[in-house]
């Protein structure tokens, strides 16, 4: 099975992340909780019960609000920790995760994508 979950919302880079104050990034990782809420109840994606594949593309305006590879990366760790919260994923260890991150531009609509697939045991 596959899913395609949109948040309205980028990704800190790696460096803001790692300046970020504690309840600023509790309140970070709640909001992309409340996104992947959302989308689960929606799409009626099903809670993790397996190894799952997660593709994040983090669309930009503009080619210079791309980021580096260890940016996206690191950044997206808000994002990995609310998934385990709301059940996406079993845990962000490589035993029970394959993540992968994309970067593209989209003018007109800045957002972070994940698309969710199920692995076989």
């Amino acid at each position: 099975m596959s899913w395609l979950l949109r948040i309205d919302e980028l990704t800190p880079s790696q460096n803001a992340f790692k300046r970020m104050h504690p309840r600023v990034y509790k309140k970070l990782r709640d909001r992309f909780q409340t996104w992947i809420m959302i989308a689960m109840v929606n799409g009626k994606i099903p809670k993790a019960t397996t190894k799952r594949r997660l593709t994040i593309t983090r669309y930009a305006k503009h080619d210079r609000y791309k980021l580096d590879r260890g940016n996206v990366v690191g950044g997206c760790k808000p994002v990995l920790d609310a998934a385990v919260r709301q059940g996406l994923i079993l845990d962000d260890r490589e035993e029970h995760l394959d993540d992968h991150y994309v970067q593209d531009v989209d003018p007109k609509n800045p957002r972070t994508e994940i698309r969710v697939e199920d692995l076989e045991a």
